[in-house]
């Protein structure tokens, strides 16, 4: 069991949330949204199917929109999210230390050369 400090076990029997759960107003996703993300990458990542930055945005611009499915329809938005932004996933990614990105390495100029045509014709 992790340690955790007499005050803050104090403050949250006394009524206070958690930081996670008390800015859920002011972020695209919830909390839930969050970690329903998160699983979801590391479902990909498990598979050797690692999500790009772009995937992830849209992934969570799908989360976000399936909360409205039921109230809008193809006529009329009644309500509308704005897009999330660039940096949005660099901030999700610090949110979630268990996630990482990875930077890919560029193929070594000599195996690109041994995949030539003619290297491969021989």
């Amino acid at each position: 069991m992790p340690d955790v400090s007499r005050s803050t076990l104090y403050t949250r029997l006394n009524g206070t949330v958690p930081r996670n759960k008390a800015h859920e107003d002011q972020q695209n996703l919830t909390y839930a949204e969050e970690q329903e993300l998160a699983q979801w990458i590391s479902q990909m990542t498990r598979v050797n199917h690692a999500p790009s930055h772009s995937m992830v945005r849209h992934m969570a611009e799908v989360i976000q929109s399936r909360r409205v499915r039921n109230v809008n329809d193809e006529f009329v938005q009644y309500v509308n999210y704005k897009p999330i932004g660039d940096k949005w996933v660099s901030r999700f990614m610090n949110r979630h230390p268990q996630l990482q990105t990875i930077i890919p390495r560029p193929i070594e100029a000599a195996r690109v050369e041994d995949t030539s045509y003619e290297a491969l014709k021989q």
